[in-house]
């Protein structure tokens, strides 16, 4: 871990920095959203959570044959 993330808007051309803490991987997206806390995920109580959405952007087939994984980060000021 400790790698560094930057992640780019690019409508603003805003930068956010990020450090690696921790990766996580899984067979599919069920098996992440049954392992892992949701709130590392980006969900709030009251989200409707469903792995199902994460279809819409790597089909069931380009995960059975990649896999999924989980990136822990924490944003460097």
């Amino acid at each position: 871990m400790g790698d560094t993330i930057i992640f780019t808007n690019t409508e603003s051309g805003e930068k956010l920095q990020a450090e690696v803490l921790e990766l996580y991987k899984f067979k599919n997206f069920k098996e992440l959203y049954e392992n892992m806390d949701m709130s590392k995920c980006g969900y709030k109580n009251g989200d409707e959570i469903s792995y199902l959405h994460m279809n819409k952007y790597y089909s069931e087939e380009e995960q059975s044959k990649y896999g999924v994984l989980g990136i822990e980060i924490r944003l460097i000021q």
